[in-house]
């Protein structure tokens, strides 16, 4: 959950909040999210790597806990000072505190399903997410911003992250499959 709805959220959804619930313009949209994207792409291969010394699993709770606890706070900083400098910044801090998240996702859950029904499951699970984390949470924030809640995009990466933290919890070390390579 927790991908897709950061991925949404920082990526998507912010530049359209940015301009129309914060009034910045579309030029400092545009320059923050090319820095804020570029950084955390370099912040992937870094995720990747904490996932290799400390375990997938355990990259994703600290990944996750940590997204949740500073979304908050991210977007207070925002709405209280909307400028490209704050954008940028918390643009780039949910995009880098992320990546060990999203860079294990599918490695990590690909572990979940035995060899034969690997890619079958990992599609419904990913189409499934995706449905409903992104294409009807634009619907649910938008919604919630129009009711008055300024913060609805803090509100949503924040019980999204929990979501994905408590199903993490749920997955003990006997639920994985060891993936093998074919290529010898």
């Amino acid at each position: 959950i927790l991908h897709n709805s950061s991925a949404l959220v920082i990526f998507l959804f912010m530049p359209a909040y940015a301009v129309s619930e914060l009034g910045l313009s579309i030029a400092d949209v545009t320059i923050a999210g090319t820095v804020a994207a570029l950084l955390t792409i370099a912040a992937n291969t870094l995720g990747g790597h904490i996932a290799d010394r400390v375990g997938f699993k355990t990259a994703m709770l600290w990944s996750g806990s940590l997204t949740m606890l500073i979304s908050y706070p991210c977007f207070v900083l925002l709405v209280s000072s909307a400028d490209l400098l704050s954008l940028m910044w918390v643009q780039t801090t949910l995009g880098i505190v992320s990546a060990p998240f999203c860079v294990v996702n599918l490695a990590f859950k690909a572990q979940l399903f035995p060899a034969d029904v690997r890619g079958t499951c990992l599609s419904v699970n990913n189409s499934l997410s995706t449905l409903l984390f992104v294409g009807l949470s634009s619907v649910l924030v938008t919604w919630m911003l129009h009711i008055g809640i300024s913060l609805a995009p803090a509100h949503y990466l924040t019980v999204t992250a929990a979501l994905s933290i408590l199903g993490l919890l749920f997955i003990r070390k006997d639920m994985l499959h060891v993936i093998r390579s074919n290529t010898g």
